[in-house]
């Protein structure tokens, strides 16, 4: 289920108007602030700590809506950091990221193998289901900036 295209326009000075299109996407990652003063991963629509439940090409979005910087990064099931990760540049303070896209790794059954390219006509067969692991790279030891999202092939 590929997100909503959408398309605003807002006003700005001298009564002039600025029109902005994009995508929306399927899924809204929020990074909060808790009572403790830690920041947390939590998944729109449910609590800190639940999974999310995702399909191939799905989009995903974070939100920082703390002051702090945070920077989602890809580990294994361990919650060791993955040498490189595709999800998110680092997200200021207060900003939202670009869209992920739900996309199989490229090698299968391992965590850290980068998503494949969708474009690319000789790509294998999705399996059926993978898990995407994540923390966040500015905070790799707080439990409660940790993730997972379980994804499913369309059609599985």
């Amino acid at each position: 289920m590929p997100g909503v295209a959408f398309q605003r326009t807002t006003p700005v000075s001298g009564g002039d108007t600025k029109s902005e299109e994009g995508t929306m996407p399927d899924w809204m990652i929020n990074i909060v602030s808790l009572d403790s003063g830690e920041g947390a991963f939590v998944v729109d629509g449910l609590e800190q700590g639940q999974p999310l439940a995702a399909q191939r090409d799905d989009l995903i979005h974070w939100y920082n809506q703390t002051n702090d910087d945070h920077q989602p990064w890809k580990t294994d099931a361990n919650y060791n950091p993955c040498a490189a990760s595709d999800l998110s540049e680092l997200i200021p303070a207060g900003q939202p990221s670009n869209n992920w896209d739900c996309l199989p790794p490229q090698v299968v059954n391992d965590p850290c193998s980068p998503s494949i390219d969708p474009g690319n006509p000789n790509n294998r067969a999705d399996p059926p289901t993978w898990t995407i692991y994540y923390y966040c790279n500015r905070h790799p030891d707080n439990e409660k900036e940790r993730g997972s999202m379980n994804i499913a092939a369309i059609g599985s």
